[in-house]
């Protein structure tokens, strides 16, 4: 097998694989998970980058059966593997390893990531094989919004103007460990596009949110939400999350998916109780190229 990068003559053939991926749980990838090539080129930007700079193709006897590829900012000494997809004739383990292996090999990147749903068990298979390093297990859950339904409930959330982020970014240091915490989240805002806001009481922060509207997709991604230790159990994140389903639904979005780790139970009983559901198991790896 190649890999070689993609064309735009190929990008239907693209379009086929992500359909397929999308629907067929065996074959399912986990990030990004994308259902057209048009919801690729929309996570791609998020990147500020290109398809045609990120996917490669996968070719036998110099025939097309699949894609991949490194998502990635332009710069970046990490990246994230795009699939492996396989028509499912060549969806098999070897395959899967053998294209990982390439990918590694030809990388220019220090760090490689891939997330893998446990649904497909041929690239976990393919992925124990080699020396990956397993990194996490993430429950997938999904708002739709079409059970939303709207109301004047004014919430008190406000966006995080320039003056907020420093208290922001520090409670999302000492939550998620984010380090350089300010320029990170200044980066998600600023490069990523991505919305952030917050509750206070009287001058004292007591929880903020960080989500992704994607743009060109049906979707939003909640990333982050924090409330800080002496406010929780008073309903801070539930306002919090309130405020991104309004705001998601006033964008016409049709779902919100966000990841929580596996022994998070607290945290996925909530989410549960807004409404969200479980959707998929996703595992996460990681390896030094």
């Amino acid at each position: 097998m190649n890999i070689r990068p993609v064309t735009q003559q190929e990008y239907e053939f693209i379009n086929e694989l992500c359909e397929l991926s999308y629907h067929k749980p065996s074959q399912w990838i986990g990030y990004p998970r994308v259902e057209s090539v048009d919801v690729l080129k929309a996570e791609v930007s998020e990147y500020n980058n290109t398809v045609d700079n990120c996917v490669k193709v996968i070719e036998h006897q110099l025939k097309p059966i699949g894609f991949t590829g490194y998502l990635h900012e332009v710069g970046d000494d990490e990246a994230y593997i795009i699939g492996p997809v396989f028509l499912e004739t060549y969806h098999t383990i070897k395959n899967v390893k053998e294209i990982l292996t390439k990918l590694q090999m030809e990388s220019p990147f220090n760090l490689l990531r891939i997330t893998t749903p446990s649904n497909n068990t041929v690239t976990n298979a393919a992925i124990d094989g080699l020396c990956w390093k397993q990194t996490s297990q993430q429950l997938e859950m999904v708002y739709e919004l079409n059970q939303y339904e709207s109301s004047d409930h004014h919430l008190d959330v406000k966006p995080i103007e320039d003056q907020l982020i420093p208290d922001v970014a520090t409670l999302f240091e000492n939550v998620f460990n984010w380090h350089e915490s300010q320029n990170q989240l200044k980066h998600y805002l600023n490069e990523f596009g991505m919305d952030a806001a917050c509750i206070f009481e009287g001058e004292k922060l007591k929880g903020a949110i960080l989500w992704d509207a994607v743009e060109e997709t049906n979707f939003v991604r909640l990333e982050d939400v924090a409330v800080v230790p002496e406010a929780r159990r008073q309903g801070i994140a539930t306002k919090l999350i309130e405020h991104v389903i309004q705001d998601a639904s006033s964008q016409s979005k049709e779902d919100i998916f966000l990841a929580v780790d596996l022994d998070h139970v607290n945290a996925i009983k909530l989410y549960e109780k807004i409404g969200f559901k479980r959707n998929m198991i996703n595992v996460s790896y990681e390896i030094k190229s």
